[in-house]
């Protein structure tokens, strides 16, 4: 027989700076809102007000002056693309300048095409020869 565990919903934990819980029970502590703070040391069921000249964001411990903070632009110019932004009209572009200057014989795609076909090739007329010197004879 399985006894039931009354729990004394009455106890509440008290909550950190920051956050608060309105009413008892077993649930979290929530955030106090902007304009709001909770330094910790109260009984944790509201959050304070802060007052009009001051900086209170999400989550409050302490007023912050808002004469002390700084205002700062993080709005800053995209830095310019250049004219060909398609990955396709790179490689066009670049595919056939073998005597370009800023680009090199190595690096060009129609280089390394070449050496693949010329392997291929080799693989080839190997495999050619190879059946031709060793090819079963027919009865």
């Amino acid at each position: 027989c399985r006894t039931k565990t009354n729990y004394n919903s009455g106890d509440s934990t008290k909550c950190i700076g920051g956050i608060y819980k309105s009413d008892t029970g077993i649930h979290p502590c929530i955030l106090c809102p902007s304009g709001s703070r909770n330094p910790g040391t109260i009984a944790s069921i509201s959050c304070i007000t802060c007052s009009s000249s001051s900086f209170c964001p999400l989550g409050a411990i302490y007023e912050k002056n808002s004469t002390l903070l700084t205002s700062i632009s993080q709005a800053y110019a995209y830095p310019r693309s250049p004219e060909m932004d398609l990955f396709e009209d790179i490689l066009l572009n670049n595919m056939f300048s073998l005597g370009s200057t800023d680009h090199c014989l190595v690096v060009s795609p129609i280089f390394w095409t070449f050496i693949l076909l010329a392997i291929f090739l080799i693989l080839l007329l190997s495999i050619a020869s190879l059946y031709w010197w060793f090819s079963p004879e027919k009865q």
